[in-house]
């Protein structure tokens, strides 16, 4: 992507967070740093601007993440300095451990955003329904609200979120995926 990544978690064991089977941390990666000047892909929503990326990975290549990794990874995350924490995940569950860590987070300076969730519900999803957190709800392209995007008090702001390409790699031709939820 043209961009600085820190060292990670996962690059310090040994891993390769960017060829995982699962591909949303480089699908959201690329929505906010994607280069726009090598002619190649997309263009991320801060292109270009001497931002570093640190990425912290909490889901197991099967999909799997538990509350623990996560809470690790966000005070992971505030203790290295990180201006910006994006949680584009979520959770049910209102655990202490989760409220805490936010709270951490948050009183290190950190600006913490967070999905609404996927589930076409009325719902808190947690981290985002924290008030330390912007809860982000997805679009489409007529400013509607996605037929999968949670919903509800909770939300901060909506955002593009339906056919968003990104530099997630594919199986297949082209190098880009689309992630429809």
């Amino acid at each position: 992507m043209g961009k600085e990544f820190l060292p990670t978690v996962d690059a310090q064991n040994g891993e390769d967070w960017y060829n995982s089977n699962r591909n949303h941390g480089v699908h959201v990666a690329g929505s906010i740093a994607a280069s726009g000047i090598n002619g190649k892909g997309v263009t991320g929503a801060i292109p270009d601007q001497g931002i570093c990326l640190m990425v912290i990975r909490v889901f197991a290549d099967d999909g799997g993440a538990s509350l623990a990794k996560l809470v690790e990874g966000i005070i992971y995350a505030a203790n290295e300095g990180a201006k910006v924490i994006n949680m584009s995940l979520g959770t049910k569950s209102n655990k202490s451990s989760l409220r805490d860590a936010i709270a951490y987070a948050h009183s290190k300076g950190a600006i913490l955003v967070g999905s609404a969730g996927n589930k076409n519900e009325n719902a808190p999803n947690y981290p985002a329904a924290y008030p330390e957190v912007v809860g982000v709800a997805a679009v489409d392209s007529n400013k509607n609200r996605a037929w999968f995007s949670n919903f509800g008090s909770f939300v901060s702001v909506s955002a593009p979120g339906v056919s968003q390409l990104s530099t997630s790699p594919r199986w297949g031709s082209t190098p880009y995926t689309v992630i429809e939820d």
